[in-house]
């Protein structure tokens, strides 16, 4: 099995979105977010084709699903093949944060299978950071690259 790093070079080189698909995310009109607080739109495509959409077109998530799900469940059954049975569904978030507004540290839902991360505003921000634990053990920092997935970007929740 390939390491993490070389699972993810291979995954930057073969991930890309369309402009068409940034531009879905970068245009879309959400409520304004208080300075200190979050809002999460969830975008579900299921395996039997259902889907759940709040606030992008059901074109643009057919679309980033047809572009990205057959590359995502490659990397998920290099990474972890005992989990690949798993999947049930896709969900593309948009997920807006305040100004003033800090994630705790948190582990991801159990339901996660794998996670990406684009960044789309504001051009420069702290990124992602990863920890051992809850209590901040070993930081790990994922670099803020706006529009942009590093090869970091993509990591398993839990093996």
């Amino acid at each position: 099995m390939k390491n993490f790093h070389q699972t993810f070079n291979e995954l930057k080189k073969v991930r890309g979105l369309s402009n068409k698909q940034i531009a879905s995310f970068t245009g879309v009109k959400l409520k304004e977010v208080k300075p200190d607080e979050i809002s999460v739109h969830h975008n579900k495509i299921y395996n039997n084709g259902g889907t759940q959409v709040s606030c992008i077109s059901l074109d643009i998530l057919k679309e980033l699903h047809k572009s990205c799900h057959e590359k995502t469940i490659k990397i998920l059954n290099e990474l972890a093949p005992h989990k690949t049975k798993l999947y049930e569904y896709t969900d593309f978030n948009i997920i807006e944060t305040g100004k003033n507004y800090t994630f705790p540290i948190h582990r991801d839902h159990i339901n996660k299978l794998l996670s990406g991360v684009i960044y789309i505003r504001p051009n420069i921000n702290t990124g992602t950071i990863i920890y051992e634990n809850k209590k901040g053990k070993s930081p790990k920092i994922i670099e803020w690259k706006k529009n942009k997935t590093s090869t970091e970007d993509i990591y398993l929740t839990s093996i």
